[in-house]
């Protein structure tokens, strides 16, 4: 190619390293000559010395800016094409250079080649355009060649919105409603608007005697959306100065732009993760819909903002050191963290990383939290099944051993005597341990399903009556003064009172009356069972919980005490030795309530 064909470029930034990247970037394609400034007043110096075809300047420059720049640039009365660099969501500054006479923006930060096709496409479009305007003073020939060969689309408007010009582009986008010529350009570009001044882009300009911009969906005869167009409106000024005499519409195909962004958009929003950004000064630049749900705040209020303005805690500090950590060693590092949330704390876990720009530096960080607090619940609910089917198994075990060495006896004295009252006494005797012992069989098969079946409120009082049943050959007496009293337990929970009735029944001697009771504290509650038993030795207090402790007795002890502590219970014996064994069990606040059963577990 021809070093006259070639577009001279004049690339602006303080940068060096982008200076130099991009510089490369652009000549490889041989199409462009590019020269380079390292300031805003440099690059207006070398615009008075030299003839470029086109500026690309940075925004955030120190002592003058690229848009102080492009300012005086226009206020010289030179159209030279003006493309703008940005950082992302900089909109604002955006819009500014482009209704102070800037042709493109491109947001800078993106994967360099991208952002090169970026400026490559600004820069041809640009120049195109400019050529295409000059040239129409000049041959309606080649204005009509120039118009042609792009694949953009351009359109010229009357005073009246009234088309008077269309390149074949856009021909080809609304071949339904062709001719376009004549028609309000509001019939072609936003026939299903409710509000023109907000949807018209060549009103807009217009109106304002200023560039316009909007993006619009294209649609197919049966009104579906087929693609979106990005509109840019230009005022046409008559002889004269100020006054409109009509607009020169830019238009592009952004369709491919736009569903990316939408999907990107969709994909963050339903992501069932929280998903943010933040820049080096620790405010939100992002925040996914699941993040802005989480907390409860919108979205817009919450870009901007730093974790100490959204919420005052000591988290926030916390939270503050792993950022500025990810910033500075430039490595993702995990973290779990208990928030507070409406409906009560949640561990979530997080990951904070650093997100590199085209020059290597880290400007922003990520962050992704997946709540786990379900799952950290479901593993603990396994683990409490698990643990208590292991004390269900010693239960049934112990049980059944009781029952079995109950058949021994009796069987022995059946066969051993000759009287047939005994005889008969010893038969009954057997079938109730044979009894005891299938139903103790037949709860140990049922509760196999523990893993999937949560705690329900139970009446005390009915646990009671069930548990009974083990006393059934004794005169012992059962007395229960907790009638209105319910625990959030399983009904393994019925199991644990008929070991602790079997167990004064058995080894308080002489045992005739056991009582239930129970007393509220500050934060829990004490149910008491007592008999009037010889009671438990000082020394034995705490051993009698043991595995093994005593004479085939330690067992049925230790197995309640483990049952109660999966329910977050413990028990302690308190009783006076002499004057019978009294058991204590301790009921945390939120597992027991009196009266109704509650619908809430």
């Amino acid at each position: 190619m021809a070093e006259s064909e070639r577009v001279r470029v004049l690339l602006v930034d303080d940068e060096p390293e982008f200076l130099n990247l991009t510089k490369y970037l652009l000549e490889r394609s041989e199409s462009m000559d590019v020269q380079t400034a390292h300031s805003a007043r440099e690059g207006l110096e070398r615009l008075q010395e030299d003839e470029f075809d086109a500026v690309v300047s940075d925004y955030l420059m120190p002592d003058l800016d690229g848009l102080d720049m492009l300012k005086i640039v226009r206020a010289r009365g030179s159209d030279i094409p003006f493309i703008i660099l940005t950082g992302r969501g900089r909109e604002d500054i955006a819009i500014e250079a482009l209704n102070s006479g800037a042709d493109f923006y491109v947001r800078k930060g993106v994967d360099p080649r991208t952002q090169q096709m970026d400026i490559t496409n600004s820069i041809r479009q640009s120049v195109a355009r400019k050529k295409a305007i000059e040239s129409a003073s000049n041959s309606d020939r080649i204005l009509t060649e120039v118009l042609t060969s792009i694949t953009d689309g351009v359109c010229v408007l009357d005073g009246n919105r009234t088309i008077k010009y269309v390149n074949p582009a856009i021909e080809a986008w609304y071949p339904h409603l062709s001719p376009l010529v004549g028609k309000k350009c509001g019939d072609v570009f936003h026939p299903d608007s409710e509000d023109e001044a907000e949807d018209c882009s060549g009103l807009g300009a217009l109106s304002s005697a200023c560039m316009s911009r909007k993006v619009l969906p294209r649609k197919d005869p049966e009104g579906k959306v087929v693609g979106y167009s990005e509109i840019v409106s230009f005022p046409l000024t008559k002889r004269e100065p100020g006054e409109s005499g009509g607009v020169i519409q830019y238009i592009r195909d952004v369709t491919a732009l736009r569903s990316l962004e939408e999907r990107f958009d969709l994909f963050m929003d339903y992501s069932p993760a929280f998903v943010y950004m933040k820049d080096r000064d620790g405010r939100y630049v992002y925040a996914n819909q699941r993040f802005e749900e989480s907390l409860g705040i919108d979205r817009n209020d919450i870009i901007g903002k730093t974790d100490e303005e959204l919420w005052l805690s000591e988290s926030s500090s916390e939270s503050r050191e792993v950022d500025e950590r990810v910033m500075e060693e430039r490595e993702t590092v995990k973290t779990v963290e208990v928030v507070e949330r409406s409906d009560g704390p949640h561990e979530l876990l997080t990951f904070r990383f650093p997100i590199m720009d085209f020059s290597g530096e880290c400007s922003l960080l990520g962050g992704v939290s997946v709540d786990v607090s379900d799952i950290r619940r479901y593993e603990q609910a396994l683990v409490s099944a698990n643990e208590k089917l292991r004390i269900l198994g010693d239960l049934t075990r112990h049980d059944a051993l009781n029952q079995l060495a109950a058949l021994h006896g009796w069987l022995s004295l059946a066969t051993s005597s000759c009287e047939d009252s005994k005889r008969t006494e010893s038969l009954e005797k057997m079938r109730r341990a044979m009894d005891a012992l299938r139903d103790q069989l037949e709860f140990a098969a049922d509760y196999e399903s523990i893993g999937a079946a949560g705690s329900e409120w139970m009446s005390v009082n009915e646990a009671v009556e069930d548990a009974k049943a083990v006393l059934a050959d004794s005169d012992v007496e059962v007395l229960c003064e907790a009638a209105d009293l319910y625990v959030l337990a399983d009904p393994v929970f019925g199991r644990v009172l008929r070991n602790m009735l079997d167990n004064s029944a058995r080894h308080g001697q002489h045992v005739s009356r056991i009582r239930i009771g129970c007393e509220e504290t500050t934060d829990s509650l004490m149910l008491n069972i007592e008999d009037d038993g010889v009671g438990i030795p000082d020394g034995d207090k705490e051993a009698i919980f043991e595995r093994g402790f005593g004479e085939n007795i330690g067992i049925g002890l230790h197995i309640t005490r483990e049952l109660l502590r999966t329910y977050g219970m413990t028990i302690r014996e308190v009783g006076e030795h002499g004057k019978g064994a009294v058991f204590e069990i301790r009921i945390p606040k939120d597992r027991y309530h009196f009266g109704a059963v509650s619908d809430e577990t």
